[in-house]
């Protein structure tokens, strides 16, 4: 079974299912070639995995998952935010950062303590181990996040952002009314 990445040549062109070796033109459209618009979603979905498999490679070992180092990063910026502000800061569920946060807590990570004026409501703060880890991690980070965009002239970045930022609002758009 092929994975979508092998859908990508050395050279960077992209093929589909169809005839191997042979590039997709975006103006055809028959039964045999995907349309446009599918292979520019599936372009971002192989981007989006093969960042997630090299970013995992940016922590040290002993350092939080990307998805934990993530969320520490906003307790980091954020001291004393509440569970909900953070699962709606990074676009998961409450249960899902519930579990985070035990898992980050039970690490050294941080803490949580009932509001003062509202017992209901967790408040996060990060510890000192996490302090000292994010300053350790933050230049392994930032030099990821250059060399993702090495070759990019900033005309081609801001576009490249501009695009990314539609799309994600028209994605938004064909989500369903959240009920909470």
């Amino acid at each position: 079974m092929n994975h979508r990445e092998d859908d990508w040549l050395k050279d960077g062109e992209f093929i589909g299912p169809h005839d191997p070796g042979q590039p997709l033109s975006l103006e055809e459209h028959n039964d045999h070639v995907e349309p446009p618009t599918h292979i520019a979603v599936r372009r971002v979905e192989v981007v989006a995995r093969l960042h997630h498999m090299a970013f995992r490679g940016v922590f040290p070992d002993q350092a939080l998952p990307p998805a934990q180092a993530g969320a520490m990063r906003s307790i980091i910026r954020n001291p004393g935010m509440s569970q909900r502000e953070l699962a709606d800061a990074l676009h998961i569920q409450r249960a899902t950062a519930t579990v985070m946060l035990q898992k980050m807590e039970k690490a050294g990570f941080v803490l949580r303590k009932a509001d003062q004026e509202d017992q209901r409501i967790s408040r996060i703060y990060p510890t000192e181990a996490a302090i000292e880890m994010d300053e350790e991690t933050r230049k392994a980070v930032d030099t990821y996040f250059m060399n993702c965009f090495s070759n990019f002239t900033p005309e081609e970045f801001e576009l490249f952002n501009s695009l990314l930022l539609k799309l994600g609002e028209n994605i938004r758009e064909q989500l369903p009314i959240s009920k909470e």
